[in-house]
């Protein structure tokens, strides 16, 4: 269960706890790390060898660099195998929940479907972050029943310590320190990880990394949250009893 890293979307509107999800017929668990339920499984066809992604570790050299030390790095990629099985494809996906006018949207998803042509990221030119076609479904978040508790999507900055205290099980990663060319390093930032538990809905807030703290360098911290299923509740209640 430690291995675990990714929870279907029903698991989680259903509530499903830890303790059933090793009993196949409640849930499946695939690559030992991305849980669905049985339901899921079957409808979405898929087998018990699908794989998501890989991480595959590259060696790289610092080639505008003037001495040799330190020269050398490796780079994770994640590659997308882009498997199709009848009406489920296998590729990255994301949310994005907006609250634009009608013209802003428009202009966003123009940007959106330049990503075929334009891909994404630094190493484009040798066939990373290419994107065969996008495909935009507008939906609502899922939402369980009942929820007391939320539970983030995204990296968070609290916008301030009121909402930094509804944070109740969480882990910080730091975030920022990349090297401009024009700007120099960009600051650090400790940011809440996916999958904490708050007890109310945040805000978050933009984080200036700039090195002159004059916003021109952003990092959203903004929250993206969905409700948590009012059984997960049980997990930590029952710890705080012991």
């Amino acid at each position: 269960l430690k291995k675990m890293q990714w929870v279907s979307e029903q698991s989680l509107q259903k509530g499903i706890l830890p303790e059933y999800w090793l009993n196949e017929s409640n849930c499946i668990i695939l690559d030992s790390r991305f849980l669905c339920t049985k339901e899921e499984f079957q409808r979405l066809g898929l087998s018990k060898d699908t794989v998501f992604y890989r991480e595959v570790q590259l060696p790289k050299v610092k080639v505008h660099d003037t001495t040799k030390e330190n020269s050398t790095y490796t780079q994770e990629n994640l590659l997308f195998p882009g498997i199709k099985k009848e009406n489920t494809n296998i590729f990255m996906y994301f949310f994005l929940q907006h609250q634009l006018e009608p013209q802003e949207w428009n202009a966003l998803k123009t940007c959106l479907n330049l990503l075929p042509d334009e891909g994404l990221g630094g190493e484009r030119s040798t066939g990373a972050g290419k994107f065969q076609s996008i495909c935009i479904q507008e939906d609502n978040l899922p939402m369980p029943d009942s929820y007391s508790y939320f539970m983030n999507l995204s990296l968070v900055s609290p916008k301030d310590q009121q909402e930094m205290n509804q944070a109740n099980f969480y882990r910080l990663i730091r975030r920022g320190g990349r090297r401009t060319a024009k700007d120099g390093q960009l600051k650090l930032t400790n940011m809440i990880q996916e999958g904490a538990v708050f007890e109310q809905e945040l805000e978050g807030r933009l984080i200036d990394i700039s090195p002159q703290a004059n916003n021109s360098y952003l990092r959203n911290g903004k929250a993206f949250s969905i409700p948590l299923h009012k059984n997960f509740e049980t997990l930590w209640n029952t710890n705080n009893i012991n």
